[in-house]
């Protein structure tokens, strides 16, 4: 799996990185034993603003409602130059 060497999944597609970000901080939220229903902010760092109405579609898909608090920051790069997106969670943990 390339996700497991740390290789950039999803190419040229931000919506499949996306998917990827969200299925490594799902991972992360499990072994915490919580879920995306205790994500209550989530921040995007985006490098195509444009891009933003699609991630809203996939937010949905991903997250209970209510939905969590986001925003979305355009900035023009990141710590990998074929990255396209960076996501940040807050969530908080089951008592």
């Amino acid at each position: 799996m390339p996700y497991a060497r740390g290789e950039t999944v999803g190419g040229d597609d931000l919506v499949a990185q996306a998917r990827q970000v969200f299925a490594n901080i799902g991972a992360l939220l499990a072994a915490a034993h919580a879920s995306f229903a205790g994500v209550v902010k989530v921040t995007y760092f985006v490098r195509d603003i444009t891009e933003f109405p699609r991630l809203v579609a996939l937010r949905r898909e991903i997250f209970p409602a209510p939905y969590p608090a986001s925003t979305a920051v355009e900035i023009t790069r990141l710590l990998k130059t074929e990255w396209l997106i960076e996501i940040e969670a807050i969530a908080v943990l089951p008592a």
